[in-house]
């Protein structure tokens, strides 16, 4: 645009037309108008507006001294003859930017969109329909400017109705580009700031009026009487949805011509005899006297009332209703207004811009009826906007949808999970599933993950937008079409064709029609309880159940694949000898397509408290994997390995085994870049020869299905694992201790407070670094170091290891400790095994209490030593000077006698009653009370009933 000089008096002669003024000045160029303190220069005029965080009346004198010709504000400022005085600058600032682009709104055909749903889509509508007809048309709205179909650059800083310097240069550029027509959204914002300056609409359209905005507005009357400026102000013809209250409202209320317009019948203008159908919507449209029938590709009874709104603007325009009709049969639809994003699949995703409730409840139930199988809502609320309808949101989604997924929009300054947890609010009392993610994009990748054949994702609140706005008002690329393709791109990595997994487990398939079939690996299934579509069940034969009895049942659900032992009659399977076996080697077929850095862990104890490390540790470079709670043996391993996706660069997986053989095949499945074993203890020994050197025999298998480079890293306190150093040759061994000084990786100079623990890594002989855990127990130290040399050994940096590592916690069950009745309460009973057992009891005597106290309950698969190692367990208790053993099952007495017969006063029943009656008789203030038994025992059920919670 060439540049544009004009005289001060000329502009005032102008603007002075239609607003008062007073100025004692005199005449001189001006360069530019502005309102902006950045952009001053010599010989503009600056405009004083008082906004929300600033008033430009501050820094009138200040932009004199910066060039300012003159400055325009709504009070006397004492700057004599530079100042011009009007009684509303933001108005002012319109007249005065129109006569400084020329009057170029008189030199177009304006149609003027307003409400607070469908602006976009109808002005899209609109200008597509005129441009049909050969006139050049430009457009304005939140997807951004257009002169014809070119993109106009814009402050984007406004999105919907640009500031009015930018408005009247774009429209300008239109006039001067030869547009005959400007189809703009005129938002209540620009209304309410005076931003549209002296333009007035050949056609203006008002679509509705729901909540929104009203962090800015404070009240819905305020909202309306902004929108309703459009129609008394800046009108000649009015299209009005009467439909809407406020419609209706605003059509008795104003003088100018008006149509109304609506679905039902009783408008002068209405749409009938809609027909949808795979997508497309058939109707007529119907005026006084005539009718003309319609075909638009686009669902929903909202986008029909914007289609006969657009209809009857065009025809007001003199459009011809044969190149309307042409026009709306070719009609593509708006970016992200009910967009559909192509996904090659079975399921469909719709991405839109409701970011309301009234917008999703006109949404929702439109694409509802096009819905063969579930309807999945994500959606989120923007920080720094009307918080109430947050809640509202919430309802509306889960009055249509069938599932829900709740995340992150624009959080702008606000904190995102403060933000979510005001949406959950209005979902008390739904019985609709939710999930709650924060993180858009994983949310996003989550709803893909879930999808079955027949859904439909509805991404709610970005639409077309491609960024994020967050704290500081800064926006990050966030387009939610690419992370649409990321997450399909990623379903397909992480799926296997039906071909592919029988011939990973060596099956064979019978009745199944197309092997070719994708299926992610997170959908294979052994709970028949939750199979779902497009899901594969797998038939696990067990001591009380046979999961074969259910496999009917499970392709009734819609399993397109059942694994199995036997050919069932009229059900999709693959066949093969032992199925426990065929889910190990299709997990383990499926690891191979990754390549994380995979940690194997083992141990008789402290495997999960050590997975848990390992996998902070790792997080300190890597996005790391861990195995979820126990799913540590042959039911459980696979199904975490079918888990990882390529996004994970570390996985640690958990190895439990109960005889011999089961570690090489979790081994073999998982195929471990390093493999660790904890301790050698006494657990499963009953299956193992009942000695530790068969326990420990059991445990190397860990090595067998590793990688031949995989290091070996071990507790060198342990008198079974430190020996391994020297006789282990093919690979390297790694030992970790705070006994013996010659570990690889060595504690020095523990420190232990109340509740943490802190000490000095010693590594090959020298000092590294100070770490500090938020737990107590020389246990958790050995955890922490065989966790750095893992972690170390997959090339993290020690102190960020040790930052990761502070920030360790325990779980519920496992060492929890917590303040209840007076009592320091130290909660461990997750597993128990007389090597645990006594690391517990270490805990107990470091902890400040009047008395130690021991709740001790029977540990479980101990085979024929159980009874001598339960009484070593007591004896031991003794020893450390514990007050009170209280003992509960059928073995425990044994562990009462050894702390007995070593001087300890010990209490024991195997009835859970009873030892709930002793415990309220004889536990104190000040009291520190360990409770510890193996899982089975529930253990937590005495505390419960106890501690009353």
């Amino acid at each position: 645009m060439k540049e544009i000089r004009k005289k001060l008096s000329a502009l005032l002669t102008d603007a002075g037309k239609s607003a008062e003024y007073a100025y004692s000045g005199g005449d001189c160029d001006i360069t530019g108008i502005t309102d902006d303190t950045r952009s001053v220069s010599e010989g503009c005029i600056f405009i004083c507006v008082k906004g929300a965080r600033f008033d430009g009346h501050t820094a009138a004198a200040e932009m004199l001294e910066k060039g300012a010709a003159a400055v325009v504000c709504d009070h006397d400022l004492g700057l004599g003859d530079r100042q011009i005085v009007v009684s509303d600058t933001r108005k002012f600032y319109g007249h005065l930017t129109a006569a400084w682009f020329d009057h170029p709104e008189k030199q177009l055909t304006l149609i003027g969109i307003t409400g607070t749903n469908g602006k976009t889509t109808l002005a899209t509508m609109v200008h597509d329909i005129l441009s049909y007809t050969g006139e050049k048309t430009g457009l304005i709205g939140t997807t951004g400017a257009l002169i014809g179909n070119e993109p106009v650059e814009r402050d984007d800083s406004t999105p919907t109705t640009p500031k009015v310097y930018e408005l009247y240069k774009i429209f300008r550029m239109m006039a001067d580009q030869g547009c005959k027509y400007c189809v703009m959204e005129v938002s209540s914002f620009a209304l309410e700031q005076n931003r549209i300056g002296p333009a007035v609409y050949e056609c203006a359209v008002f679509t509705n009026l729901t909540r929104d905005h009203l962090d800015y507005h404070g009240t819905m009357e305020n909202y309306y009487q902004a929108k309703k400026k459009l129609f008394t102000d800046h009108c000649k013809c009015a299209f009005i949805n009467t439909e809407d209250s406020y419609g209706e409202r605003l059509y008795n209320e104003i003088s100018c011509p008006k149509y109304s317009y609506g679905l039902k019948g009783d408008t002068s203008i209405y749409a009938s005899y809609i027909k949808y159908s795979g997508g497309v919507t058939k109707f007529w449209f119907c005026c006084p006297g005539k009718s003309f029938p319609f075909t638009l590709r686009m669902m929903g009874g909202y986008n029909i009332l914007n289609a006969t709104a657009a209809i009857a603007v065009c025809a007001q325009l003199k459009i011809p209703m044969e190149k309307i009709t042409e026009a709306m049969g070719c009609f593509k639809g708006v970016r992200g207004r009910c967009e559909i994003i192509p996904t090659g699949k079975d399921f469909f995703i719709v991405c839109d811009y409701a970011h309301s409730p009234d917008a999703l409840e006109n949404m929702l139930p439109s694409i509802k009826e096009n819905t063969e199988g579930r309807l999945i809502c994500l959606f989120g609320c923007g920080g720094d906007r009307d918080r109430t309808k947050r809640p509202l949101m919430a309802k509306a989604a889960a009055q249509f949808a069938d599932y829900l997924i709740v995340t992150s929009d624009n959080p702008r300054n606000e904190d995102p999970d403060a933000i979510i947890d005001e949406i959950m609010t209005g979902l008390e009392g739904s019985d609709v599933p939710c999930d709650r993610i924060t993180d858009r994009k994983e949310a996003i990748f989550h709803a893909v993950r879930i999808a079955r054949k027949g859904d439909v994702i509805v991404l709610a609140g970005k639409g077309h937008e491609d960024y994020q706005v967050l704290a500081g008002n800064v926006h990050i690329h966030f387009d939610e079409r690419e992370i649409c393709a990321q997450a399909l791109d990623l379903l397909d990595k992480i799926s296997m064709t039906v071909e592919e997994m029988a011939q990973a487990c060596k099956g064979s398939c019978a009745n199944i029609p197309d092997t070719s079939i994708k299926i992610a690996a997170d959908r294979i299934k052994s709970d028949s309880r939750k199979i779902l579509p497009g899901d594969v069940f797998v038939a696990y034969r067990g001591e009380k159940f046979d999961g074969h009895d259910y496999v009917k049942d499970c392709t009734d659900k819609g399993a397109v694949v059942n694994v199995t032992d036997h050919e069932i009659e009229g059900c999709p399977c693959i066949v093969t000898k032992d199925t426990v076996r065929a889910v190990l080697d299709i997990a383990g077929h499926f690891r191979r397509k990754f390549s994380p850095v995979l940690v194997g862990v083992t141990g008789s104890v402290g495997k999960t408290t050590t997975k848990e490390m390992v996998a902070l540790a790792l997080s300190s470079k890597y996005n790391t994997y861990k195995t979820p709670a126990n799913r540590n043996n042959e039911i459980g391993m696979p199904f975490a390995l079918l888990e990882l996706t390529p996004a994970y660069e570390a996985a640690v997986i958990e190895m439990g085994m109960s005889h011999f053989g089961e570690l090489e095949r979790l081994s073999r499945s998982s195929n471990p870049d390093i493999c660790i074993i904890t301790n050698i203890g006494w657990s499963h020994a009953e299956n193992l020869g009942s000695t530790q050197e068969g326990v420990l025999k059991a445990k190397l298998e860990v090595l067998l299905g590793a990688k031949p480079d995989a290091p070996l890293i071990v507790c060198g306190d342990d008198p079974h694992l430190a020996p391994l150093k020297n006789t282990i040759t093919d690979r390297k061994v790694i030992t970790c201790g705070i006994v013996d000084n010659n570990c690889d990786y060595f504690a020095t100079d523990i420190e232990t407070g109340e509740e943490s623990t802190s000490f000095t890594v010693v590594k090959n002989g020298i000092r590294c670094e100070r770490m500090t855990l938020p737990c107590i127990g020389s246990h958790h130290i050995t955890d922490a170091l065989i966790a750095t040399a893992a972690a170390e050994a997959a090339g993290c940096d020690m102190a960020g290891i040790a930052e990761k590592l502070s920030g360790f916690g325990l779980d519920g069950l496992r060492q929890h400790k917590e303040y209840k009745k007076g009592q320091t309460v130290i909660i461990d009973c997750y597993n128990a095994a007389p090597d645990s057992m006594k690391a517990a009891l270490n805990v107990l005597c470091d902890t400040k209490g009047a008395r130690h106290i021991a709740v001790l309950g029977d540990m479980l698969e101990l085979g024929d030593l159980s009874a001598k190692l339960h009484k070593e367990v007591g004896e031991y208790a003794a020893q450390k000077g514990i007050d009170l053993a209280v003992c509960y099952g059928d073995n425990a007495k044994h562990i009462a006698e050894g702390a007995k017969e070593n001087g300890a006063e010990a209490y024991y029943s195997s009835d859970k009653a009873e030892v709930l009656d002793f415990l309220k008789a004889s536990l104190r203030d000040n009291d520190a009370v360990l409770y510890k038994a193996s899982r089975s025992m529930r253990m937590e059920d005495i505390i419960r009933d106890y501690y009353g919670e």
